[in-house]
């Protein structure tokens, strides 16, 4: 599912605000819980003394696919690993903006190798606290984190989000184990004063919904809710094959960490919300929907998450990364955040037409101030990472009409306005102009990344003319080339000649040209 497709508004639609001082802003979250097993060292418990180390590169094609706001991950074996994972798989490619909570190592017991952690993206989301709640085994983790509202000063009325962090025992024969925990989760949340937004993420290794760990979660003063709704027997059964996160793997193969084998059959991993969130009154909603094992749409009960009998719409190269990298799958969701921003004026219209290989943008402005206003129009190619394509300052004229041509390198371009006056700033909704005379460029990963003497480049849709991979060193030399055929999606690359360091990769052709950062 794309994150963002719930806030968009259809080509040529036109956008009528209310005028009046104020008016719905609407942004999403993505939430991911993880299961990294034994991050980031693994173990050598498995029978064959075999430790992979790190698995950075692996967790950067997963991270920078899905783009978690935030993350909550289970079996983090050490600070070393929190920082790895911040700054080799999240802060990457020009990313800049996710940060962690402090690493505490657990409380509950002498398990002190398996803990919890939660990432966050400091765009959306500041953490206003942490604590941990002391179970009969493992920590479960509380995180208060709070919206990163652009009205906040002016409005006073933070939306706040509470999130817990759970690893459950595992077994089938541990379920009394998992309700002791559950019910010391369970104690905490019922103290509160009323009902908060909380999310509970994590591995619970329920076996199936009659579990009474997972009812007991179910229940009490405050109860979660399992968003999709699925009662039953989850285990090896066919019938959940869609919801299974765990076992990425169908067999043992080297090199290879421990976990679990024998190919996806049982829902052990969670996202959990409260009644408001599901409902979103208290400003944070459910995107119905938007819940999924990534890399996992049914087709591969009982397989590798990586084999071709595998029908999920994802890159095989994130596949392959889900089966190295952990037994389990992420599971995440879509969250709608609404918040009421004081405006410094009015948006009238904003829409967005074709004019051949152009998309033209044309908006009108009342300027409730009658000051100077500061003005960016911005776009994105997936409708989470905006940049200015203008930007420019108003004259102080009660309204005010704008056109701006721009030339969209994709079929569909997001667009949004964002604004700033003497006493407020604001934002618009997003709009999506579907341009059908644009071709769309592939998009394109090189595995593995650091990158070995024989590396693959893979893309996500077949080239429709020639073009030519190019690698760059440091000082802008070109080290390396290889021509590309037409209808080509997936070629093997010998680096063999390139010296250990840092390269750059452009693949290009006369229309269009793609860059990625290596190592090797």
């Amino acid at each position: 599912m794309t994150k963002g497709l719930h806030a968009l508004i259809l080509l040529f639609s036109l956008l009528i605000l209310s005028p009046s001082a104020h008016t719905q802003s609407l942004d999403t979250i993505r939430a991911m819980a993880y299961n990294l097993l034994n991050f980031p060292n693994g173990r050598d418990d498995c029978g064959t003394n075999i430790v992979i180390p790190a698995r950075w590169d692996s967790m950067a094609i997963i991270m920078d696919y899905a783009l978690p706001d935030i993350l909550m991950v289970c079996e983090l074996q050490n600070e070393f690993g929190a920082d790895s994972l911040l700054n080799r798989a999240l802060n990457i490619n020009g990313r800049s903006n996710y940060a962690r909570a402090d690493f505490i190592v657990n409380q509950s017991t002498f398990a002190s190798n398996l803990n919890n952690m939660l990432f966050y993206n400091t765009n959306k989301l500041g953490l206003y606290r942490q604590e941990i709640v002391i179970t009969n085994l493992r920590d479960i983790s509380k995180y208060t984190l709070y919206v990163k509202d652009s009205s906040l000063a002016a409005t006073l009325d933070t939306t706040f989000l509470d999130v817990y962090v759970g690893h459950l025992d595992a077994g089938t024969s541990d379920s009394l184990s998992r309700l002791r925990q559950a019910d010391s989760l369970r104690a905490t949340v019922d103290t509160n004063a009323t009902v908060r937004n909380a999310l509970f993420g994590g591995d619970f290794n329920f076996y199936s919904s009659s579990e009474s760990g997972y009812q007991r979660l179910l229940s009490g003063t405050y109860p979660f809710i399992d968003p999709i709704n699925t009662p039953g027997n989850w285990n090896n059964n066919g019938t959940f094959a869609g919801v299974h996160s765990q076992s990425t793997r169908a067999a043992f193969t080297t090199p290879m960490d421990c976990g679990a084998t024998g190919g996806l059959d049982d829902r052990f991993d969670f996202v959990l919300t409260s009644a408001p969130i599901m409902t979103g009154a208290k400003r944070i909603r459910y995107l119905p929907g938007s819940y999924i094992s990534l890399g996992n749409n049914g087709s591969a009960f009982n397989r590798s998450i990586n084999e071709g009998t595998n029908t999920a719409p994802i890159p095989f190269a994130v596949k392959h990364a889900l089966h190295h990298s952990s037994d389990h799958l992420p599971v995440m969701m879509d969250l709608e955040l609404t918040y009421t921003t004081p405006l410094g004026l009015n948006l009238l219209h904003f829409e967005g037409k074709i004019l051949e290989a152009t998309n033209q943008l044309t908006w009108s402005l009342e300027n409730l101030d009658q000051s100077a206003t500061d003005i960016a129009l911005e776009a994105s190619t997936d409708g989470r990472n905006f940049t200015i394509i203008e930007e420019r300052t108003s004259s102080n004229a009660l309204i005010e009409a704008r056109t701006v041509d721009h030339r969209p390198i994709l079929r569909t371009t997001y667009y949004r306005l964002k604004w700033k006056t003497r006493t407020k700033q604001g934002i618009s909704p997003v709009i999506a102009v579907e341009n059908i005379n644009v071709q769309n460029l592939p998009n394109f990963q090189v595995f593995p990344n650091p990158v070995t003497d024989q590396t693959r480049i893979l893309l996500s849709s077949a080239l429709t003319t020639e073009a030519t991979i190019y690698v760059y060193d440091m000082l802008g030399r070109c080290v390396w080339l290889k021509k590309l055929s037409a209808n080509c999606k997936e070629d093997l690359l010998d680096l063999s000649i390139l010296a250990p360091g840092a390269y750059t990769i452009v693949l290009k052709n006369e229309a269009w040209m793609l860059k990625k950062k290596i190592m090797k």
